[in-house]
């Protein structure tokens, strides 16, 4: 039951990224007409828009499961979060392949990923509120020209542990130190209460995970 819910509201949410990609085209920065950074504006708008009617459909089939909680943290979450996601990434190299070397040596046969740390602000936070969530790691390949491909995931974890993505992408890095920074505004009917933002890094041979509080006030 639990497996079937979870591919529907997978299926659910990438049709509906999909269809906010698809409908924020018209609206991408440096389109004649349209003012520096109108795109990206419209695009997080659009986003929330049908992050609200996805947020509906999760939180109603979670509920007619029996688990009204988690239907209501799922719905809420989904619909406010996921929809403000889309596009808002910022991404600064801090160390060169050199510098990370030096810190940390010469990688041996495989890559060397190591996460250096994790931030959420504010760490309490009320509805209408944007929340960063950065973190910081570095990544070296034994050739030294090459390029990392490195997945990063975000997960928001409820107290009883039910969880919803709060950003999963894939991208291609140069050697050295990086801080990954995601901005999203805390929509109204997320449960007050406590969560976990956890975040893991990823370069196909190891991964590493940080978690951070975060409470809904």
């Amino acid at each position: 039951m639990q497996a079937s819910f979870v591919k529907s509201a997978t299926t659910t949410l990438a049709a509906s990224l999909l269809a906010a990609q698809l409908s924020g085209c018209a609206d991408l920065p440096g389109q004649p007409g349209q003012p520096p950074g109108g795109g990206e504006s419209s695009q997080a708008g659009q986003g929330a828009a049908i992050g609200a009617v996805l947020g509906a459909v999760l939180g109603s089939a979670a509920a007619s499961r029996g688990n009204r909680t988690q239907g209501a943290v799922i719905g809420a979450i989904a619909g406010g979060v996921i929809g403000g996601f889309i596009g808002d990434y910022r991404d600064k190299q801090t160390a060169t392949r050199a510098q990370a070397a030096q810190r940390y040596g010469q990688p041996g046969q495989g890559s060397r990923l190591e996460l250096e740390g994790a931030s959420v602000a504010p760490q309490a936070v009320p509805a209408g509120v944007v929340v960063e969530s950065s973190v910081q790691y570095t990544t070296l390949a034994p050739d030294a020209t090459s390029q990392v491909n490195v997945r990063e995931t975000r997960q928001l974890v409820a107290s009883d542990n039910s969880s919803v993505s709060l950003g999963d992408r894939q991208v291609v890095r140069a050697q050295g130190s990086h801080n990954s920074t995601i901005q999203f505004t805390m929509p109204s009917g997320v449960p007050r209460g406590n969560y976990r933002l956890v975040t893991t890094i990823s370069d196909g041979q190891q991964s590493k995970t940080v978690e951070r509080p975060l409470q809904v006030i």
